[in-house]
């Protein structure tokens, strides 16, 4: 069902002791919102953000993307933006969930809220469009097997000139299980996801935010840092560190930028920065020195094979004497199947050796303890073995190998 929302916006509010208050009422923010297509504004989209490339560990769960439109009548300029759901199957319920808030205005480091709200899908799709053909939820680029069916959330006759300081997120809630958070920024080109509150590195690549590159991943090796991320760059992609949830969202806007001229470029009149030199990337984040630095990193990838069953995940223990150090390791954006933990060489918490090991996904602490570890490796040799991958045979022993075999 298609429906007219109008959102109040912030009241001025003007108060003397025991006089009356009288209230300013500024315009309102007019929009339409609906769990269907809304073809007639969409028609064949080039581009659905988000659903592209997923890994393949997200295979089976909701996964959620977008497609926008700018578009005018009668000499006003309106927005519209689809959040698009890939399901598993025709679900008992889908419910969307949308939070909006103004940019400018903001409480400390928050946005400001303006509306929450929830819509109930009714309609579910066996295709959509997108450019010269249909998307189907089995296509690849959209997640491979395991899905049949999209939902649909749309917001449209947003009004650009009263809301482009305004973010839309969104996510839906398939018969309990959730989906990531989409958000967009009305004027901004960024449009990204993100599952918990932490620490993420928005990248920008070609102009569109796949979101297979951003990073909710985060060891801390030294307390000093809020977060540290490893990642894989290109030359040419801008991006921007932030930490996030649902209720609010900010970014952290450091006065130390990036001082490495020879890998990186700070863009002028913006808070991102471009790459220059493609490399895979260690980031370290401190809010309390106000500033992030990024370095040059190894990969040291895992073919799990017989490992993956179970739904596991895994990780990676370095030491060096006294130094110990357990590293998760994540679905590698750029090899499907492959797990990488990103290393900087210039730290001393590993040596010359490492130990690979299967953990029970029920945990989220690493160690050696039964019911956390399931399976684990010998001492392997680390050294040499940069940007390679060990392929796992049986349950405890395998082999390095690399990347192309």
């Amino acid at each position: 069902m298609k429906k007219t929302l109008f959102l109040l916006m912030p009241l001025l509010v003007l108060s003397s002791c025991g006089a009356n208050t009288q209230a300013k009422e500024e315009k309102q923010l007019q929009f339409k919102e609906t769990t269907e297509n809304v073809d007639e504004i969409f028609g064949e989209i080039e581009w659905t953000h988000g659903l592209h490339n997923r890994l393949a560990a997200d295979a089976g769960t909701p996964i959620i993307g977008i497609q926008e439109r700018t578009y005018t009548e009668d000499a006003k300029e309106y927005y519209a933006i689809r959040f698009v759901a890939a399901l598993k199957d025709e679900p008992t319920s889908a419910i969307w969930t949308r939070f909006i808030y103004d940019s400018n205005k903001k409480s400390d480091t928050y946005g400001h809220q303006l509306n929450w709200a929830n819509q109930t899908s009714h309609i579910y799709y066996d295709k959509l469009n997108n450019g010269a053909s249909s998307i189907t939820p089995e296509d690849e680029e959209v997640g491979g097997a395991g899905y049949t069916k999209f939902a649909i959330y749309t917001m449209y006759n947003i009004p650009i000139a009263d809301a482009e300081n305004y973010y839309i997120q969104a996510y839906v809630t398939v018969d309990g299980a959730t989906s990531k958070v989409g958000v967009k920024n009305i004027r901004n080109e960024f449009y990204f996801d993100y599952g918990t509150s932490g620490y993420f590195l928005a990248v920008s690549r070609n102009g569109k935010t796949p979101s297979r590159v951003i990073t909710p991943y985060a060891n801390i090796y030294d307390s000093s840092n809020d977060a540290e991320f490893g990642v894989e760059l290109q030359a040419g992609d801008k991006f921007i560190p932030v930490h996030i949830d649902f209720e609010r969202l900010w970014t952290y806007d450091f006065e130390t930028k990036i001082t490495d001229k020879d890998n990186f470029q700070a863009i002028s009149g913006s808070d991102m920065t471009k790459v220059k030199t493609a490399s895979k990337y260690c980031m370290y984040l401190s809010k309390a020195q106000d500033k992030y630095y990024i370095t040059q990193a190894n990969g040291y990838y895992l073919q799990p094979g017989d490992w993956a069953a179970d739904n596991a995940r895994f990780a990676l223990y370095l030491f060096n004497g006294d130094n110990k150090w357990w590293i998760d390791m994540i679905a590698d954006p750029y090899n499907t199947g492959l797990y990488v933990a990103y290393v900087d060489p210039d730290k001393g918490y590993f040596g010359s050796e490492c130990i690979f090991g299967r953990m029970n996904p029920a945990t989220t602490e690493n160690n050696f303890n039964d019911g956390v570890k399931w399976n684990q490796t010998g001492n392997e040799t680390l050294t040499g073995h940069e940007n390679q991958k060990f392929v796992i045979k049986g349950y405890s022993f395998g082999e390095w190998k690399s990347l192309s075999e």
